[in-house]
């Protein structure tokens, strides 16, 4: 299994979620993290305020210029692998490569009621929160429902939890 903070923060949130007891379907293809930091602008975030998710990033508790630019900085350009593997995580999942996701015929031979997960690898930010982008999507792939959101996680009592979410707007 491989050991970095993603397979951490990844089988963590799908723990926490009671996702545990059911078999997890993920996409092959790893989401862009230059595409997640283009986003993260463009999400919403809760407001305790007036219980909307009326706030930008850059509005948020968790904000900081000098850790946004650091991660920035070390994530725009950064290339990483660009497939997951079954033995990357320690849940029960099957990996779906992108020919196996485009075939519809191919997923209905599955009979995959379930949801599928796509997300990137973890970065840091503000050193101890991890962040990363996770997309679910039914498999109605054609105009199918989704969730796409950016995760703030944080480890504590040796668990990662989640401190923050972004969704990101579609507009």
């Amino acid at each position: 299994m491989i050991q970095y903070v993603l397979n951490d923060t990844v089988n963590d949130s799908f723990y926490n979620n009671k996702v545990r007891d059911s078999f997890v379907w993920i996409g092959q293809n790893k989401l862009s993290k230059k595409d997640v930091l283009k986003a993260l602008n463009n999400t919403s975030h809760y407001n305790r305020n007036n219980g909307k998710w009326d706030l930008k990033f850059n509005q948020t508790a968790l904000y900081n210029e000098k850790a946004w630019k650091k991660m920035v900085n070390k994530n725009i350009d950064t290339p990483s692998p660009d497939y997951w593997k079954n033995n990357d995580f320690s849940f029960k999942n099957r990996v779906f490569s992108k020919q196996e996701i485009d075939s519809v015929r191919k997923l209905a031979d599955y009979s995959l009621r379930e949801k599928v997960y796509f997300f990137t690898d973890a970065m840091y930010y503000n050193k101890d929160i991890a962040v990363f982008r996770l997309k679910e999507v039914t498999n109605q792939f054609d105009g199918g429902l989704f969730k796409d959101r950016i995760l703030f996680m944080k480890k504590e009592n040796g668990k990662w939890i989640v401190i923050d979410e972004g969704i990101i707007n579609r507009y």
